[in-house]
């Protein structure tokens, strides 16, 4: 397994939350996972 800090930061941005459970469950392992549940907070997160 990867350290947290050597993994590329992936930016999930949905507003159901099962999606993001899903895609986050999925990826967790590669990537560090940023969530964002609608357009406002994916642009704060990315700004």
């Amino acid at each position: 397994m990867k350290h947290e800090l050597d993994k590329p930061l992936l930016l999930v941005a949905d507003d159901t939350p099962e999606n993001i459970d899903v895609l986050a469950g999925v990826l967790k392992d590669d990537y560090q996972i940023r969530v964002a549940t609608n357009g406002t907070i994916a642009f704060k997160l990315l700004s």
